[in-house]
């Protein structure tokens, strides 16, 4: 998030810059326009509440990761899921299939497969706090071996 702050300050005083030229009509429009731009993607993305819904609509788990560990509480991130659910709520009976799928995988020991199915489960419902946690200890226990995890090794505990 601090990031963003950071970038949209930079794009702000460019386009303050700008202005110290003579513009055209035309362009001053563009700047007015850009302004705008900047101003709503500082509110959509500078603060975690308004980002976890911005990424959660775009079905970026791993942006929706960040909020949390950004400090995005347990009582914003539900009131968030209970919203996104609202307006889709196909995505969790379709994600909730990639969820058990991708346990019975993780259970067979084939761990590639499962972090694959979690992640497909993710695009379509990233405001599932569990299955994020799930994913990231996976990713993680992938993460830490030298090659790729073959046949029916089982995944180990954190």
């Amino acid at each position: 998030m601090g990031t963003v702050r950071l970038r949209t300050r930079e794009a702000w005083r460019s386009l303050e810059s700008l202005e110290q030229h003579s513009l055209t009509p035309p362009q001053r429009a563009q700047v007015d326009a850009l302004r705008v731009r900047v101003r709503e993607a500082a509110e959509a993305l500078g603060a975690t509440v308004q980002r976890a819904l911005y990424d959660a609509w775009r079905g970026n788990h791993r942006g929706v990761a960040k909020c949390l560990e950004a400090g995005l509480t347990a009582e914003q991130l539900e009131s968030l899921r209970r919203e996104f659910l609202a307006r889709r709520p196909q995505a969790m009976g379709t994600a909730r299939i990639h969820f058990q799928t991708g346990g019975a995988l993780e259970r067979d020991g084939q761990l590639s497969q499962a972090l694959d199915q979690y992640e497909r489960g993710l695009k379509l419902a990233p405001l599932e706090v569990d299955m994020l946690q799930r994913y990231r200890r996976l990713r993680r226990v992938l993460g830490g071996r030298a090659t790729a995890p073959t046949g029916h090794e089982r995944a180990r505990s954190p």
